[in-house]
């Protein structure tokens, strides 16, 4: 894959009712690899994938274009990331539909997401008095960022975080001057994306959520939450409704974090995307 064929990966994209924009796509294409699948010049099918040294890796954007569905292309497209991963623990984020294919490669359920979008629903319930404060997240909390992201993910994901943290904004949550949790948020789609998410417990990604949902107002936003976050009743009741079910599947020893756990470990609450994880 290289940036020329982005325009056609979006086509296929919004063929298969995503809502990836052009600029989406090529976020994700600076951070990894990708390759795509040709029928002469057109654009059929693509995969992408993120391995960093010493991390497990991610992939994702595994699609092929409805006419050409159950030809094999999405073996092959898979077979073409793990080639380029190599010998790593991997995750992804399956559709139940795609579970199949890759249950044949290896791969087991571990966590279950929830997909929530909408208009938030005003006004947002009043913060507690023993809640975290909230305030921007500045270029000087990074590397804070990154050993509270890198102590739930298992990774260090400091290149993505820098990337998506200039692709739009952060928030942090802090008491008494402990850095609690922090929230990234940038456009998507047709509104914004709030994740990342790590959070010490539930309360502080809420107050994270709820400081996103004040900043961005009354347009479209979407977050994605692990099931086990405890966020999707309270989400809903902001007007943020459950639209989809995604299964988090990994081979070789890869892992994803266990929000509302009762060890005061910082926890994964939402996705950066169903790609990056």
């Amino acid at each position: 894959m290289d940036f020329q064929h982005l325009t056609e990966a979006q086509a296929l994209s919004v063929a298969v009712g995503w809502p990836h924009r052009l600029e989406d796509w090529a976020f994700l294409l600076a951070l990894g690899r990708g390759a795509v699948a040709l029928d002469g010049d057109r654009v059929i099918g693509t995969s992408m994938w993120w391995a960093k040294r010493n991390s497990p890796a991610t992939l994702g954007m595994i699609i092929v274009a409805p006419e050409r569905q159950g030809q094999g292309l999405g073996r092959q497209l898979m077979d073409r990331a793990l080639a380029g991963i190599g010998p790593k623990p991997v995750m992804l984020n399956a559709t139940k539909e795609g579970m199949p294919l890759y249950a044949k490669l290896g791969f087991e359920e571990i966590d279950v997401v929830h997909q929530h979008q909408g208009q938030p629903s005003p006004p947002v319930a009043a913060a507690a008095t023993n809640e975290a404060s909230v305030r921007p997240m500045g270029q000087n909390n990074l590397a804070a960022v990154v050993a509270l992201d890198a102590r739930e993910t298992g990774r260090s994901r400091e290149a993505t975080l820098q990337a998506l943290a200039q692709a739009g904004e952060g928030l942090v949550a802090e008491r008494n001057g402990q850095l609690l949790g922090y929230a990234l948020a940038r456009p998507f789609g047709s509104g914004h994306l709030i994740g990342p998410v790590v959070a010490l417990d539930d309360q502080v990604a809420r107050t994270l959520v709820r400081g996103w949902i004040e900043r961005l107002g009354d347009g479209f936003l979407r977050i994605d939450v692990r099931a086990s976050s405890g966020l999707s009743d309270w989400l809903a009741s902001h007007g943020l409704m459950k639209v989809d079910e995604i299964f988090t599947m990994a081979r070789g020893g890869a892992r994803s974090g266990s929000p509302g756990g009762s060890q005061p470990s910082p926890c994964l609450f939402a996705l950066a995307s169903h790609a990056l994880g």
